[in-house]
């Protein structure tokens, strides 16, 4: 069950994503789709996620924002444990980011550039254009591309990430 998520509910839930979160932009390839029986499909989804090994904390972000709270089992013989996962996506995933942003820190610069794709994918899909089309592929990709780099630290000389002006070049999408 959901309830009021105070501020500090927001600030505890931005530190685990720094910490322990994963901002992404989801290539979802080869899928079937409902409305359209037969064909396939592919897309780009922002895909916010927390994985731990102590269940509680994706428990607690599930009860906080919903999603999807599950477990992975890993073979006894490694020595992994198991993995306890919460994830949210598109819609709700930028709800979430919106909500902690103020609180973000080490994933600050990927939030905001996921919620700016998450933004331009909306106004896309308003436009009338579909997301799993030509047009769509490399504006999406150059998003998926730079949140890549953000979050492998790699930047330039003027600490902005390399690639960030293909973003700004794009074709008007309208």
């Amino acid at each position: 069950m959901r309830f009021m998520i105070t501020e500090m509910d927001k600030a505890w839930s931005a530190g685990i994503v720094d910490g322990e979160g994963s901002i992404e932009i989801h290539h979802r390839g080869s899928r079937r789709v409902k409305h359209r029986i037969g064909e396939k499909s592919e897309d780009y989804a922002l895909l916010l996620g927390v994985g731990n090994t102590d269940e509680r904390m994706p428990h607690r972000l599930g009860e906080l924002f919903g999603g999807n709270v599950g477990k992975q089992d890993f073979d006894p013989g490694t020595g992994q444990l198991r993995m306890y996962y919460w994830r949210v996506y598109n819609k709700r995933a930028a709800s979430v980011l919106r909500q902690i942003l103020p609180y973000l820190i080490t994933k600050r610069e990927q939030a905001e550039l996921a919620l700016e794709f998450y933004d331009v994918r909306c106004q896309y899909v308003k436009s009338g254009q579909r997301t799993d089309g030509a047009r769509w592929f490399p504006i999406a990709k150059v998003y998926k591309d730079n949140l890549s780099l953000l979050h492998k630290g790699k930047r330039d000389g003027d600490n902005k990430i390399t690639k960030r002006a293909g973003v700004i070049e794009q074709p008007a999408l309208f």
